[in-house]
């Protein structure tokens, strides 16, 4: 089992360059995209993480882990405009309760797979 460890360990890190170097595609433009993320916090998916930070860990083979955790924010994006001396405050968004549902399963002692799916539970603002 060591020898096969090795063999696709080595395998694995030939691969990878060639797998950075095809996903960044050939296209020299900047992405037109200006959006941005305002939930910032999403938890560790692994069944030996610590709330945000995962584990180097790989649970045994086809040993799970399940859970669900929420947060909530008040005052996440907030717009302050000055015109003419004038100060007006806009909460974009002002109160924002999330959930993320979680699972991860260990492989041949070796891998481990995960998925989370967010999912925004209340949203509010201006």
């Amino acid at each position: 089992m060591r020898g096969f460890s090795f063999i696709l360990a080595v395998f694995l890190s030939t691969l990878s360059p060639g797998v950075a170097a095809w996903a960044q595609g050939t296209s020299n433009n900047p992405s037109a995209d200006r959006s941005f993320d305002v939930q910032l916090f999403h938890p560790a998916v692994g069944p030996k993480g610590y709330v945000t930070l995962d584990s180097a860990d790989v649970p045994g083979h086809l040993l799970y882990n399940v859970g669900l955790l929420t947060n909530y924010q008040y005052g996440a994006l907030a717009l302050d405009s000055t015109v003419n001396g004038s100060v007006t405050q806009l909460d974009v968004v002002r109160h924002q309760a999330m959930a993320e549902l979680y699972g991860a399963v260990g492989l041949f002692n070796l891998f481990e797979v995960g998925l989370a799916v967010p999912m925004t539970l209340y949203l509010s603002g201006g």
